[in-house]
């Protein structure tokens, strides 16, 4: 046979399964999207049962924590299943002020905090690269009576 006619046969077999991949690829996309007209099961409303506590670490947030606490309220869960705690850290305003006038307990930290920021951005910017422990780390020792 000519090589021509091989190399026109050769072509036109690999543009028909290439054809064929993409019809089947389109074809499933198709298929899927046309399914997803139907509509969606009805699993009925259940109600609320699981109890839960809404943990907030704030700095300096008087001016936002009574909208956050606000909206936290307004959720449409039973509030006597959910408890909101913020926990001021290191606060120059009236954060904590702020968060008893609208409803959450304030969860005050007596315990001094040593470091602040990420773990990354201490390292980089103290000398030698050493760290100390976190803040939420220390509180967290310091609740729960681990040195």
């Amino acid at each position: 046979m000519n090589l021509e006619i091989i190399l026109v046969r050769t072509v036109l077999v690999l543009t028909a399964a290439l054809s064929v991949g993409i019809s089947l690829w389109g074809g499933y996309y198709l298929l899927t999207g046309l399914l997803s007209w139907r509509r969606p099961m009805d699993y009925g409303r259940h109600p609320a049962g699981t109890r839960f506590a809404v943990l907030i670490a704030a700095r300096n947030e008087e001016l936002v924590i009574g909208p956050l606490i606000n909206s936290l309220l307004e959720q449409e869960y039973p509030a006597e299943l959910y408890d909101i705690y913020v926990i001021p850290n290191n606060c120059t305003d009236n954060t904590a002020l702020a968060a008893r006038q609208f409803g959450a307990e304030v969860l005050e930290c007596t315990v001094p905090v040593r470091s602040r920021g990420s773990s990354a951005s201490r390292r980089s910017s103290s000398p030698g690269g050493t760290m100390t422990p976190s803040a939420s780390l220390t509180r967290t020792m310091w609740w729960t009576g681990a040195s």
